[in-house]
């Protein structure tokens, strides 16, 4: 078992002691994401601030509000949450945040406080996560070295782990820490290990997303839409630190030509930096232009300030112009009918460099990628129960052979060989590189609670399974996830909310497994394995 603990809290036990400020403003935390989602609903139905775009979160929200929500009813303590989730055959589930995906049982508890001395507010909360991580079927040994050598060709540019390892683990994380200081009303400086989301998407970002765990980063933000004669706008610039898993994989031995296929990763220290920008023109209300940039570079390839910049694309930094850097970005577009109760989204992005665009409408061969969904909600009948549609696709699969064949999928690089990854989970999107993936939840709405179920299906990394079972005629399928998730969330007694999920999901051709038949000349199938998610949440206001 492991303990992390980060210095962040020992700062922010001596600012405990500053005399205390109240009213002011929390922002709404990632890893309360049935909050995100009601208040995304509430924009769509109620009047919820209409310039919010929900592309730069956490989102910030008045303390009136904040109470309404239940984010916690004393001005000082923030809420206990915690969580129980559970796979019974192998890891299943994306923007678990500081959980793993492992198999087994999860526990997971966060709790903390909120102050304001004061320009400055500190946030402690930490998070502490107990993983039974029990084994499951990785990767089969017993694939033919062809096929181990298209693997290795992808996981020598990406730290994207399997299986962390064959112990349980305990981890400690600052979580959803920071300390924040105001200028003004509109503009904020933050130290921050809370997790960041840039995009429109619901479910997937392309950039960043929490998947992964928080990451120490320092940010300068804006605190709320800002107005413009032209329009409002928000944005962050963000420069932080991530951590490599310094994990190897199961089988670091094989051989191909006498070749070791396995190269292990430098411990070189990465940093990331990049920016998110999202404009409302006046003259259109309710649509939200924007752009997501971001690059990952390892601290010994930095040679002067410029390359911690997060604009890179405005200043060029030699780093960038020495092809040292895992560059990605995206634009994207939200467009809100609070009339028609509903809102459709688009991201389109490129994962070898920052998109303008010029460069996303040229026809240059590039590794693209999109999210693009709808959400619709009836208006509500005389028993005030309303109904919502919400559908969502993406697709970070390959677009050219090319690419395919030189492993140039979304989040692997061949100079930063971690890749676009945070403690071995990628940054963005969670299904992963070279996935498409097709999401459809309905839902019934009453006052602050819903209970619906959510249908999904997803390809796992068609870029490998192109590169590895290409000339292989007796493999045909791709491991594709079918899943069905009945979920809901409500509040007792004002206090206590409760969130929960119970997914089924049939893996077909699960972990690209195969199993011979008896008869040598028939060809052998997949395996596929059932798998049950049970995820529960309780959030108790202090």
């Amino acid at each position: 078992m492991r303990i992390r603990v980060n210095s962040i809290y020992l700062i922010g036990a001596l600012l405990f002691f500053l005399p205390c400020q109240n009213g002011f403003a929390q922002s709404l935390s990632l890893e309360k994401s049935y909050l995100n989602d009601l208040y995304r609903n509430k924009q769509l139905t109620d009047s919820l601030n209409p310039n919010v775009s929900f592309t730069v979160r956490p989102v910030l929200l008045d303390s009136a509000s904040n109470e309404a929500m239940h984010l916690g009813k004393n001005n000082l303590l923030l809420p206990l949450v915690v969580q129980y989730y559970k796979n019974t055959d192998h890891p299943f589930g994306i923007n678990l945040g500081a959980l793993y995906p492992a198999n087994g049982t999860q526990i997971y508890i966060s709790g903390g406080i909120i102050k304001k001395y004061k320009r400055f507010t500190i946030q402690l909360q930490p998070e502490l996560v107990y993983a039974e991580n029990s084994n499951f079927k990785i990767f089969p040994n017993e694939h033919f070295d062809p096929i181990w050598a298209a693997y290795y060709k992808w996981y020598n540019k990406i730290d994207l782990i399997e299986k962390f390892g064959n112990q349980p683990l305990s981890t400690l994380l600052p979580g959803q820490s920071k300390i924040e200081y105001a200028f003004n009303k509109n503009y904020s400086v933050k130290i921050s290990t809370e997790n960041e989301w840039w995009g429109p998407g619901i479910q997937q970002g392309l950039v960043l997303t929490n998947h992964a765990n928080g990451f120490l980063h320092l940010a300068l933000q804006t605190q709320k839409p800002i107005e413009t004669r032209f329009g409002s706008f928000e944005a962050q610039a963000l420069i932080g630190n991530l951590q490599n898993s310094n994990i190897p994989p199961t089988y670091i031995n094989k051989v191909f030509h006498n070749v070791f296929l396995y190269e292990p990763k430098t411990n070189e220290q990465r940093f990331i930096t990049g920016y998110v920008f999202t404009f409302q023109p006046k003259i259109t209300k309710g649509l939200f232009l924007g752009m997501a940039n971001a690059s990952v570079a390892y601290y010994k390839d930095a040679s002067n300030l410029g390359d911690y910049l997060p604009i890179q694309n405005i200043v060029n930094a030699k780093i960038d112009n020495a092809g040292h850097r895992a560059n990605l970005g995206s634009m994207f577009a939200r467009y809100i009918l609070p009339e028609s109760n509903a809102e459709v989204y688009l991201e389109y992005g490129r994962n070898d460099q920052y998109p303008t665009p010029l460069n996303l409408l040229n026809g240059q061969k590039y590794p693209r990628g999109f999210i693009a969904g709808f959400r619709r909600i009836s208006t509500p009948n005389r028993n005030h129960i309303k109904y919502s549609i919400t559908a969502e696709i993406s697709q970070l699969d390959a677009t050219y052979k090319e690419q395919v064949n030189n492993a140039q999928s979304w989040y692997t690089n061949d100079s930063v060989k971690q890749g676009y990854t945070n403690n071995g989970k990628v940054l963005g999107a969670g299904n992963g590189p070279g996935s498409t993936s097709q999401m459809l939840d309905l839902s019934i709405l009453y006052k602050n609670s819903k209970t619906g179920l959510t249908v999904q299906r997803i390809v796992n990394n068609r870029d490998f399974y192109f590169s590895a079972y290409q000339d292989y005629v007796n493999w045909k399928d791709h491991w594709v996830d079918l899943s069905a998730t009945f979920h809901t969330y409500f509040t007792i007694k004002k206090r206590m909310f409760i969130k929960a999920d119970l997914t089924i999901t049939n893996s077909l051709n699960y972990n690209w497994w195969f199993i011979p038949l008896t008869d040598p000349i028939l060809p052998g199938r997949g395996y596929d394995a059932l798998n049950y998610t049970s995820h529960i949440m309780f959030v108790y206001s202090l």
